[in-house]
């Protein structure tokens, strides 16, 4: 029975964790390199970065500032809900618009708005998840 019970441990911990994935087709606008780049530093700060997911990606300032929105898992294994983000290559900064952060949200929220990736089409962004 243990030899039964460690085989089924050993399974689980072999199966590698997902990749963060895009799920839509908007990557297909921004340079390949960046792009992975911005998905890496974005999934970074997630509690379960295997399980980040991108869509409505696009690129502002001629490509230094990659804007999208991402979600991931949670310690408990649910997805959160979609934020907005952005990724400035230059600086190498990323900004993650978290309604649950009360202290920062304004003030990353202005920071997506000057960047050029928060707008009137995704400014349902804005509202915090129910």
């Amino acid at each position: 029975m243990k030899i039964i019970g460690f085989a089924c441990l050993a399974a689980v911990l072999a199966v590698p964790a997902s990749a963060q994935s895009v799920t839509d087709d908007s990557a297909r606008r921004i340079d390949p390199e960046t792009l992975k780049t911005a998905m890496k530093a974005v999934s970074d700060e997630m509690r379960d970065p295997g399980s980040t997911l991108f869509r409505n990606l696009f690129s502002v300032r001629k490509g230094e500032i990659i804007c999208g929105e991402v979600n991931s898992k949670n310690g408990f294994g649910a997805y959160v809900g979609y934020m907005a983000f952005s990724y400035d290559k230059v600086f190498k900064f990323q900004t993650i618009l978290n309604p649950n952060d009360e202290f920062l949200y304004e003030m990353k929220a202005t920071v997506l708005k000057l960047g050029g990736c928060l707008s009137e089409k995704n400014a349902k962004l804005l509202i915090p998840n129910d």
